[in-house]
């Protein structure tokens, strides 16, 4: 396997040692691997001419905002689902739906479900019409923080009717939180995959890479929050 470090070969008399992640190592690449944009300088065309654009350092420009949701939703996530049941059924007090064990277990199941069958909408979504990054933002703004605040609003006594609003809880456990998981689940890390620049064939098959340190960071620290939430 070939190292994150090798020396990157530039032209026949020229190389540059280690990962392209300084402005002053940016002058020795050839200009049609260069873009326009001082924040995300490297270039790669793809063969339908798409162009894509990367930062010298995607882990400072991107890559952090990213794993910090992605920490987040997974913490969200196990929080929720290993006290669902609990939750339902009245273990944390007086205040709550007053369902049965099957019932919440019937709950349970249907937010594991749509859950992880609802990637495949997101997927589509995401490749046909919105792209990675909307298709992230308007998860987590219009299905994942909203199922989220109508759980907890449902635990505030009164605040959503004289009793326990089984709808309002049903809503968000079973529609929004589940589908915004959805949303988020799809495209998180194939989006943090695409802020670092995969090999380039430059100069006469030579080749320029950039470390995939950041994206293992991505995934490593994917299964941290979901620790303290269990």
């Amino acid at each position: 396997m070939p190292s994150a470090n090798k020396t990157i070969v530039i032209t026949e008399s020229e190389s540059v040692e280690g990962n392209v992640r300084s402005k002053e190592q940016l002058s020795l690449i050839p200009p049609q691997y260069l873009s326009d944009d001082p924040a995300r300088p490297l270039l790669r065309v793809g063969r339908n001419g798409t162009e894509y654009k990367y930062a010298l350092r995607p882990f400072v420009y991107s890559v952090f905002f990213i794993l910090i949701v992605e920490c987040l939703e997974r913490f969200a996530y196990y929080g929720i689902s290993n006290t669902e049941t609990a939750y339902l059924t009245g273990v944390y007090g007086s205040w709550n739906a007053k369902s049965s064990d099957v019932e919440a277990a019937s709950m349970v199941g249907t937010t594991i479900v749509v859950s992880y069958t609802s990637p495949i909408l997101g997927g589509i979504l995401a490749d046909g019409w919105l792209g990675d990054y909307w298709e992230v933002a308007l998860g987590v703004a219009f299905l994942y923080i909203p199922g989220l605040l109508l759980i907890a609003l449902t635990t505030i006594p009164h605040l959503l009717g004289e009793t326990f609003n089984v709808t309002a809880s049903s809503v968000g456990l079973a529609v929004l939180w589940p589908l915004g998981t959805g949303a988020i689940k799809t495209t998180v890390n194939v989006f943090g995959a695409k802020q670092v620049s995969r090999e380039e064939k430059i100069a006469k098959g030579r080749i320029l890479k950039q470390s995939p340190g950041s994206l293992t960071t991505l995934f490593f620290s994917v299964p941290v929050p979901s620790s303290p939430s269990a």
